[in-house]
């Protein structure tokens, strides 16, 4: 992501398919719902795979990756 800040998301108001900036994993990934323990689940958007992120260290992408989605 760029050096210039978006902004920053509320973990709890993601749409299913939402694509976010994660500063913990330093890629995008795309929201894909809770999971049967209320966790925040996203797919790896650069590989295969999955992840749970706790914290709300997520960002809105640049309107250009937007775009590009």
């Amino acid at each position: 992501m760029s050096t210039t800040k978006t902004k920053r998301l509320n973990i709890q108001e993601l749409v299913y398919g939402q694509v976010v900036w994660s500063e913990y994993f330093d890629c995008y990934v795309q929201y894909t719902g809770k999971d049967f323990d209320e966790d925040f689940c996203f797919k790896f958007l650069h590989k295969d795979g999955y992840c749970v992120i706790y914290s709300s260290e997520i960002y809105d992408p640049p309107d250009l990756i937007k775009e590009l989605l």
